[in-house]
């Protein structure tokens, strides 16, 4: 549910930590990289407890979703997408190697498997609508940007100097209230996962 939570995120989260598109877009490549990584963890489940591995790494998932909105700088949000990525690893191998070996027959596992990935494609669509009270997107800043350039024009520094000085307050406040509205669906998506807990 949370994998689809991401993209719709974007825009706020480079508000919040004053950085560019491109920056926040990376988050996907370190998703993706420490998914592969988690789901390496498949070979472990022959030499320790598969069920100790993939509580952990669904704590750790949980833990790095419910601290993703108060990412400080960039590097962090990084550090909590890679965390989230190889518990989402570790749970997607260890879930199908566990449906595999409990329903040997190919007719049995087959359902299974299909069911959860209907359950996967659901979340997909839950997922965002959860999300979408609490997204802001670029209508608030650009107001507040627009109306610090009209105060600009003119040719009164002192005007000039006290714009620059809200419009530092404003973005400051602009990223407290976003990081607060973030927080809400991922603490929902954090409990969500440590439901997931076997």
């Amino acid at each position: 549910m949370s994998n689809s939570c991401f993209g719709p995120s974007f825009v706020d989260l480079k508000i919040i930590l004053n950085t560019t598109m491109d920056n926040i877009s990376l988050m996907t490549a370190f998703f993706h990289l420490s998914f592969m990584m988690g789901s390496l963890f498949g070979f472990l489940y022959k030499y320790i407890d598969r069920q100790i591995i993939l509580i952990t790494l669904l704590l750790i998932k949980a833990g790095a979703t419910f601290l993703i909105p108060y990412s400080q700088q960039l590097w962090h949000l990084y550090l909590f997408i890679g965390l989230y990525g190889l518990g989402s690893g570790a749970w997607n191998s260890g879930n199908r190697v566990w449906v595999l070996e409990m329903f040997p027959k190919p007719t049995q596992s087959g359902a299974v498997l299909h069911l959860s990935g209907f359950m996967y494609g659901m979340g997909t669509i839950l997922g965002p609508m959860i999300e979408r009270p609490y997204l802001t997107g670029n209508q608030e800043l650009e107001h507040k940007i627009n109306y610090v350039q009209v105060l600009n024009n003119f040719n009164n520094t002192a005007t000039a100097l006290t714009a620059q000085l809200h419009q530092q307050q404003d973005i400051t406040d602009v990223m407290t209230i976003r990081r607060y509205k973030l927080q809400k669906p991922f603490f929902i998506f954090g409990v969500i996962h440590l439901i997931d807990i076997p």
